[in-house]
């Protein structure tokens, strides 16, 4: 019989994916087919590394995606592991010219044979979908209960700069930390300059997108 158990769960999610793979535009349908292709990769080489076949804290960390959707998940003790793979996706969908919004939950999930369902997964995704709201990934009051009883692993030098408190106190993942050279960070200041012109020409877009785009420049100081 099949039954639950507690996961953390990650749910992000590509921003303007719609509007791209609907677009007649060549290069913008390239462009979803390469970041979608990198994704699958570094899937792929997680599912095939060695680390993961040696270790039981990578082995255990789960990573899938469906259309415009990214999707992470493992059991409570792998929390770090979540919260650092969510950081470098989001990083690499920069890197490609995508922003991302998402959510981090902890909560009783079906897993099987690749298939998940769940109360985590549908609190992830109604978090993403109503509560992020910004191009940020937001935790859970779960999850930071989760960090304060894994308080040593969160206050290594590794993590300490991952987790932030908004303006309107949601906890969040910083997308620039380990960006020590700012290339990430010249990255989405060059992203937010170029959207910021399409909605010149945009006008009924312009007033939800810029919103998201103007919390970048302000929470990062572009």
């Amino acid at each position: 019989m099949l039954t639950s158990k507690k996961y953390v769960f990650a749910f992000i999610d590509i921003l303007g994916f719609k509007e791209i793979s609907e677009s007649k535009d060549k290069a913008k349908i390239n462009s979803i087919f390469n970041v979608l292709s990198s994704i699958k990769k570094t899937i792929y080489d997680h599912n095939n590394s060695e680390e993961r076949k040696n270790f039981k804290d990578i082995n255990e960390v789960n990573i899938d995606h469906f259309s415009d959707s990214i999707i992470i998940y493992s059991l409570p003790e792998q929390l770090p592991w979540i919260i650092k793979h969510s950081v470098d996706f989001t990083q690499q969908l920069i890197s490609k010219g995508f922003l991302c919004r998402g959510a981090i939950t902890c909560d009783e999930l079906y897993q099987k044979n690749g298939f998940v369902f769940g109360k985590a997964f549908n609190k992830a995704y109604k978090a993403e979908t109503t509560n992020a709201i910004y191009p940020r990934i937001i935790l859970d009051e779960n999850i930071i209960n989760l960090i304060k009883i894994q308080e040593e692993d969160f206050s290594s030098e590794v993590f300490k700069d991952y987790i932030h408190i908004d303006k309107d106190g949601s906890s969040y993942l910083n997308l620039l930390c380990d960006d020590k050279s700012n290339k990430i960070k010249n990255r989405l200041n060059a992203l937010i300059i170029k959207e910021l012109r399409y909605l010149e020409e945009k006008e009924k877009l312009r007033t939800s997108i810029e919103q998201k785009l103007v919390w970048l420049q302000n929470t990062y100081c572009l």
